[in-house]
């Protein structure tokens, strides 16, 4: 399966200019650098970012989308300020997790299968929390991975 052309540039832009400066990117950030939609009204850039997750844990690269994060008004998934180090992936960076079969040596936990329950059975924004550790071991495994491509 390959990536689509705004899997690529989302990727590219995660190499090029968040993996170098060891923090997270928003949602926002990734629109405006990339141009991919994101929001009500036809964003899609979730998707995009699961196709992204995918490609790399077919290369056996780090989870590099848990340097995705959602921020704004009123929003706190973005909790280490001010040096932006580390945030909260959305609940698809788990269902990603969940489906998950190969691991690609990442580090996991139990109970990520509850993320493929549809319609949830328990509430996903704040069962995200309960692995905040995990998400900044996956983290730290992006920036410490030094053998990231240019391209997918």
């Amino acid at each position: 399966m390959s990536v689509p052309e705004e899997g690529r540039r989302i990727y590219a832009y995660l190499v090029a200019e968040v993996i170098p400066r060891q923090t997270v990117a928003t949602y926002q950030e990734l629109n405006s650098a990339t141009g991919v939609a994101f929001g009500p009204g036809g964003g899609h850039i979730g998707q995009v970012l699961g196709w992204v997750f995918r490609a790399c844990e077919r290369r056996g690269f780090p989870p590099i989308t848990s340097v995705v994060v959602k921020a704004g008004e009123g929003q706190s998934e973005l909790y280490d300020r001010p040096r932006n180090r580390y945030g909260m992936p959305s609940s698809g960076y788990f269902v990603a997790l969940a489906e998950s079969d190969k691991q690609a040596g990442r580090e996991t936990a139990p109970g990520l299968e509850r993320w493929l329950d549809k319609p949830p059975g328990f509430d996903k924004d704040v069962a995200r929390w309960e692995y905040q550790d995990l998400i900044e071991r996956h983290q730290e495994s992006v920036w410490r991975h030094r053998a990231w491509r240019s391209q997918l």
